[in-house]
């Protein structure tokens, strides 16, 4: 990875998901404020993800890996020439999953740093996790995707379990030439996004999900995305007081709402959609994942082979 790209993902996790002073960011919640580090919901973590859940079609968990999805992907893959994780792939990968998340999820967005990130995680599978220089000679293969991202297949279920992640034990080798910010931008914007277009500000635009309250909250989670983690108790209670003004003064916004968004809904800490506290939800996790909730946790169940979901998983 080229210093430029490292350094724009880092300086933007330290100002979203950590302390400046410090220069450093929070796996998990930050101590003091109560609020996620990289756990926070639509900054450095984002929506449309290659082989994770939505945050709102995984009932709150958008932590463990999807073997619906890593399905999905593998079947793109055996289907294609290649035979592997390349970028025609993975575009295929990012529009179905779009496809399904802008028209299920009505809290998807993508204002622009989780666009990039989300858009960037297709290019990282053929241009970081092939084995060898992608383009020049280098092979985006299942072996070395399902390792680095911590998938086995079990053939007594059929489904993908999650298993830690690593570098195939051998004769795996990282790329040779550095790839930077302006390759994965141009990558991104041009090879993935064209496959399923994610209009910023209004993710929901020419589905049934697009109205006033979601144009409205994509705004207010864009505003939210790019809030520093160490002001956002004092942002919080700002936008609390925006809430109650807007609310005197248009009764169409409903109540406990900020622009008509759910509460603070960039954050895993707090409800992201209505009724979020009732079983499956991320405030009340099934029982099967109960004690794997928490910060810095891999979960260990998983999303089965199912369609693709049209609303909220929380039966598991």
């Amino acid at each position: 990875m080229a210093a430029d790209l490292a350094t724009v993902l880092a300086v933007f996790a330290i100002l979203a998901d950590g302390d400046i002073a410090t220069e450093s960011w929070y796996l998990g919640t930050n101590p003091n404020t109560k609020v996620g580090g990289l756990n926070r919901h639509s900054t450095v973590e984002a929506d449309v993800s290659p082989n994770r859940e939505d945050y709102y079609l995984g009932c709150g968990d958008n932590h463990h890996l999807s073997s619906r999805l890593f399905t999905q992907n593998v079947g793109y893959a055996n289907a294609a020439v290649s035979k592997q994780f390349d970028i025609p792939v993975m575009a295929e990968q990012y529009a179905a999953i779009a496809a399904n998340s802008k028209q299920n999820n009505p809290y998807l967005y993508a204002f622009p740093f989780p666009q990039i990130v989300s858009l960037g995680a297709f290019v990282f599978y053929p241009q970081f996790f092939s084995n060898g220089t992608y383009g020049l000679g280098g092979v985006a293969n299942y072996e070395s995707i399902s390792s680095i991202i911590g998938a086995q297949y079990n053939s007594k279920t059929g489904t993908f379990e999650y298993v830690p992640e690593k570098w195939p034990e051998q004769g795996w080798y990282r790329r040779s030439i550095p790839w930077g910010a302006v390759e994965t931008l141009t990558s991104g914007y041009l090879e993935i996004y064209p496959s399923n277009i994610i209009v910023p500000g209004a993710s929901e635009l020419l589905t049934p999900n697009f109205n006033v309250t979601t144009l409205l909250c994509d705004v207010y989670t864009g505003i939210q995305s790019i809030t520093p983690l160490f002001i956002a108790g004092t942002e919080a209670e700002i936008a609390d007081a925006t809430s109650w003004a807007l609310n005197k003064l248009d009764t169409a916004f409903p109540a406990g709402t900020f622009l008509g968004c759910p509460t603070s809904a960039i954050s895993p800490n707090f409800p992201l959609y209505p009724n979020s506290s009732n079983m499956g939800g991320p405030l009340d996790p099934p029982p099967s994942v109960a004690k794997w909730t928490g910060n810095n946790v891999y979960n260990k169940t998983y999303f089965a082979n199912t369609a693709n979901p049209t609303a909220p998983l929380c039966s598991h």
